[in-house]
């Protein structure tokens, strides 16, 4: 496998914490890195994407793919 993250962002919104919106896991999100370690992020892991810039949220919600909250989600976990 290549590093990197190894399938889609699929997670639900659940809520709010402190004003922002808050989110669940529906899958598994998986990440290898540059070492070869696996980073598995179980389904149900909670997490508020809190580590998105939020000096461009337009932007994020322009990519489809959003690996900015990808890469929000490895941070939280």
């Amino acid at each position: 496998m290549s590093q990197g993250f190894q399938n889609s962002l699929k997670m639900e919104e659940i809520g709010e914490a402190h004003g922002n919106p808050v989110y669940r896991l529906l899958e598994p999100l998986v990440y290898i890195d540059s070492q070869g370690r696996t980073f598995k992020i179980p389904a149900g892991f909670i997490c508020d994407l809190d580590s998105m810039p939020q000096r461009i949220p337009l932007i994020s919600l322009l990519l489809s793919d959003r690996p900015i909250h990808r890469a929000a989600t490895l941070h939280d976990y």
